[in-house]
C-alpha cells in the first residue's frame, strides 16, 4: 500500500492511509498503538450498524438511544485531536472531526 497520510491522534500514530479508489473509504495500516484505542472504534461502528437495522424498522426511540451512544463514543475518539499528516507533496494535511477505522478502512470527515 503506498502510503499518503499518517493518522495522527493527540500525539500518538494510530496507522497509515493508503488509496485504492475502492468505495467505501480508503485502506488503513495500523501501527501498534492503534490496538490500544481499536475497541473505541469497533464500539462505534457496531452501533451505527444497529442503528442502521433499527431505523429500517421505525423504532425512533431506539434509533435515537443508538446514535446518541455511537456520537458519545465519536466524541471519546476526537477528543485528544484527529490530524492526517500528508506524506506526499501534493496532499495537505488536515484536522477532522469525525474519523471511522473499521475492517481495514478508514473514513473521515
Amino acid at each position: 500500500m503506498k502510503r499518503r497520510y499518517r493518522v495522527v491522534r493527540g500525539e500518538v500514530v494510530l496507522g497509515y492511509v493508503g488509496f485504492d479508489d475502492q468505495w467505501p473509504c480508503e485502506p488503513f495500516e495500523p501501527t501498534g498503538a492503534f490496538y490500544k484505542v481499536k475497541a473505541l472504534f469497533d464500539k462505534e461502528h457496531e452501533l451505527g450498524r444497529l442503528a442502521g437495522e433499527v431505523d429500517e424498522k421505525m423504532d425512533a426511540e431506539r434509533f435515537e438511544q443508538l446514535m446518541s451512544e455511537a456520537d458519545a463514543i465519536m466524541d471519546e475518539i476526537i477528543a485528544p485531536g484527529i490530524r492526517f499528516e500528508a506524506l506526499e507533496k501534493i496532499l495537505c494535511s488536515f484536522d477532522c472531526d469525525q474519523l471511522s477505522i473499521f475492517e481495514g478502512r478508514v473514513c473521515w470527515r
